[in-house]
């Protein structure tokens, strides 16, 4: 293929028959004169993280949104009975003090 004589300039057309082409077509109307910069952003985003989970890519564009530089994972929440096992007695004692109260 020869040099293009504006390297910076394409032409594209979507197919408006094909439902994804559609709903692309109304989002690059929405963005009016900032629909290259939407589209640059776009590729851009989609290149870097060709290789990354789904999971990984989410946190990371949630981390940039919020200007958070690492997600604090929540503890995970533990039985303080490791036998799963419930001294029921101790329970209806509480059950008790709270019909006093």
């Amino acid at each position: 293929m020869k040099d293009k004589k504006n390297p910076q300039r394409f032409s594209i057309q979507f197919d408006k028959s094909i439902p994804e082409h559609r709903a692309v077509i109304e989002i690059l109307l929405s963005k009016g004169r900032f629909a290259s910069r939407y589209i640059a952003d776009a590729i851009l985003f989609y290149e870097n993280s060709k290789s990354e989970s789904l999971e990984s890519t989410v946190t990371q564009v949630v981390t940039k949104m919020l200007g958070i530089n690492n997600i604090r994972q929540e503890p995970s929440l533990k039985s303080e009975f490791s036998d799963n096992t419930f001294d029921f007695k101790d329970i209806a004692d509480d059950l008790d003090s709270f019909k006093k109260l």
